[in-house]
């Protein structure tokens, strides 16, 4: 797989999202998001900035949290269609877009910069734009993976931030299988893995 595997993020379907989670992305100038549509409809304003299909474990900006919620769900089986987005952090430069999207097989959490006061608009929305398309592309792909089809007790989480390490990994019956800590590659690499298991 190459780079040019990356495709631009689908359009949101505004008729299926509540106009106030719309409005939202387009007030905070955000790309649009790459969502089934099985999710879109039960998106409702969950806490001030943040739009979910659930109640979050914690504030969007508490990543590790949203992380270990995975996979303590699939080890008890519960990992289900999930999405929650928003913008959270704390003091001058650590604001980040939060985007976590989870289904069955595959759970894509990132969490980009965004909004800081030493950000670059520009450079922020590009690197957002790239890791939704390949957000998008993952997710995709492991709905077709006969790797996961033949195998419903694993999944694949990822985990992108520009505040933590970023990485992937096979999540089993006992959790996760082993971090592969490779940065902004992790993405990239966890597609590439899911290729070839």
């Amino acid at each position: 797989m190459t780079p040019t595997a990356h495709r631009a993020p689908s359009p949101i379907n505004t008729a299926a999202l509540p106009a106030e989670a719309v409005g939202y992305l387009r007030a905070q100038d955000l790309p649009d998001l790459p969502m089934p549509d099985v999710l879109k409809d039960r998106l409702r304003e969950a806490a001030p900035g943040c739009y979910a299909d659930h109640l979050p474990v914690a504030p969007l900006y508490q990543l590790k949290r949203h992380v270990d919620a995975c996979i303590a769900r699939h080890g008890h089986g519960n990992l289900m269609d999930q999405a929650a987005f928003g913008i959270d952090g704390h003091g001058t430069g650590s604001w980040a877009f939060h985007y976590y999207l989870v289904s069955r097989r595959v759970a894509v959490l990132t969490q980009c910069r965004w909004g800081g006061a030493y950000d670059d608009p520009v450079v922020q929305r590009a690197r957002l734009e790239g890791i939704l398309g390949m957000t998008e592309f993952l997710m995709e792909q492991a709905e077709a993976s006969p790797a996961l089809q033949n195998n419903p007790g694993r999944a694949l989480l990822v985990m992108m931030s520009d505040f933590h390490p970023s990485g992937w990994t096979w999540l089993g019956p006992d959790g996760a299988e082993g971090w592969q800590w490779d940065g902004d590659f992790s993405l990239l690499l966890a597609a590439d893995a899911l290729q070839r298991a």
